[in-house]
């Protein structure tokens, strides 16, 4: 009886920690949709305040706890009281951590592929001028036409793969100057060439590895988890922990500068020196007058200011290499990582989500149409939040 009892209230606490971290995942998507909101109603004050984004961050980027912490600095009595009687009245049990992430801050292994590169913009060809003379074109040497933009280049796959192997290169290098151990284990001069080719041909189906070691066949086809990477041969524990915090598997636009961390930062631009990528995130992230970027020419301008290493003319060089790369510079966050983990007794739920956001769709007031050759498609005109998970998983 005993062990059944036990069981039975194991199976219990099961349920109440999915629905809790259900409960945790639901309000970390209002927080999500509220921040998008906020940043619609108002975006032309935004352009104006150098901090205003940065404080309307706040609605997603701070941790969610609950039970919520009644001992924080400043907290008065009263607000201690008010927290005690909300968790009362609410008759939930256990605890849970809600965190969201911004996924675009950090390198996407599946950019490796062609069809996964963000798309890089073009500038659009400038109009003819209406005031010019409309007997110029009858005569070559009158007139000279109008200057198309440049064309983007075209994706380069053998780029995509040496950007990689800077990039895991830029973090590596720190970590062998400052673990004499960590360099001695790991001093193979091959180490990062082997792992990008395995990384590689685990996610491209065209390409032939140079070497065939492992047991684990390739799988040939883009990445769905981080944790694909332990399968990758060349691949262990402490090169995972390393490399995982700065690479993602998710769909994103590109690399976000208003959110990169400083050892993803040094490894897309290694001739940095460390007092000029301190200075980069001090200016960046100055809590009395922060000075994130508005667009992408703002991030290049102070990347030529800062790092003396890159002239105007290697900055020109650099963005043709990340151009061929499918890497593409964004100041605004659009992909996002939720990560809840609920606890009730020792039962522990995690539920773990890849929001995108998107323009929402206003409703229409014309009804909807079914279709007329039976086959089951999106209706145009259905409204939907703005938000769109395109994957979740429950442990």
């Amino acid at each position: 009886v005993q062990v059944n009892q036990k069981i039975a209230f194991d199976g219990l606490d099961q349920v109440k920690a999915h629905y809790l971290a259900k409960s945790g995942y639901k309000l970390s998507l209002l927080r999500l949709k509220t921040y998008q909101q906020a940043i619609t109603q108002f975006e032309p004050q935004l352009k104006t305040l150098d901090m205003g984004k940065s404080m309307l961050e706040a609605v997603w980027s701070m941790p969610l706890f609950y039970p919520f912490p009644s001992q924080l600095p400043g907290m008065t009595p009263s607000d201690r009281e008010k927290i005690a009687a909300f968790e009362k009245n609410t008759g939930l049990q256990g605890k849970f951590s809600a965190v969201i992430e911004p996924e675009s801050s950090k390198h996407n292994l599946n950019s490796l592929l062609s069809s996964f590169a963000p798309p890089i913009e073009t500038p659009p060809t400038p109009a003819a001028n209406p005031n010019a003379n409309p007997n110029a074109s009858q005569n070559p040497n009158s007139a000279v036409p109008p200057t198309a933009p440049p064309a983007a280049p075209p994706f380069d796959r053998a780029e995509a793969q040496n950007h990689l192997l800077r990039y895991l290169k830029g973090i590596l290098d720190p970590k062998m100057e400052s673990d004499p151990a960590f360099a001695d284990a790991y001093r193979d001069p091959h180490l990062l060439e082997d792992l990008v080719d395995n990384i590689t041909a685990w996610a491209d189906l065209q390409h032939q590895r140079k070497s065939q070691k492992g047991d684990v066949p390739m799988k040939q086809a883009p990445f769905y988890s981080l944790s694909e990477l332990h399968m990758i041969p060349g691949m262990d524990d402490d090169l995972y922990d390393l490399f995982s915090p700065h690479l993602t598997v998710g769909r994103t636009p590109g690399v976000n500068v208003n959110k990169i961390e400083k050892t993803a930062l040094r490894a897309l631009f290694p001739l940095a020196q460390p007092d000029e990528l301190t200075e980069f995130f001090k200016v960046r992230d100055n809590p009395e007058q922060p000075s994130p970027f508005k667009e992408e020419a703002d991030f290049w301008k102070r990347i030529g200011s800062l790092f003396k290493a890159y002239p105007d003319r290697s900055i020109e060089d650099l963005k043709a290499s990340f151009a061929k790369a499918g890497i593409r510079i964004i100041t605004d966050e659009q992909e996002f990582k939720i990560t809840v983990r609920a606890q009730v007794n020792q039962s522990v739920r995690i539920v773990e989500a890849w929001v995108s956001t998107q323009k929402p769709k206003k409703d229409s007031k014309k009804p909807p149409q079914p279709p007329t050759d039976g086959t089951l498609t999106e209706d145009p005109n259905t409204s939907n939040s703005g938000l769109k998970v395109y994957f979740m998983r429950l442990s």
